[in-house]
């Protein structure tokens, strides 16, 4: 019986953490557009601008895979941070 509890809660936080996952990468080609102007003006980034512009969709696709799994757990924490 607490497998099958375990399983279905796993299934949920997974399915949550994909739904957060989607959502954000929706979000991303507009986020990777003021990032790029955002790394150009910036005198300490835009010494090294050619590696992050080049790397800036793969960073961008792992904080959304990072953000997805957390946020879940953010959501159920929030009320014993604040």
């Amino acid at each position: 019986m607490n497998h099958l509890a375990l399983l279905v809660a796993g299934e949920l936080y997974a399915a949550r953490a994909g739904v957060v996952y989607w959502r954000l990468r929706r979000q991303m080609p507009a986020e990777i557009t003021v990032t790029r102007s955002w790394i150009r003006c910036t005198p300490p980034w835009h010494l090294l601008a050619g590696v992050l512009l080049a790397a800036l969709p793969a960073i961008a696709e792992f904080t959304c895979l990072i953000n997805g799994l957390l946020w879940p757990v953010e959501l159920v924490t929030r009320p014993w941070r604040t």
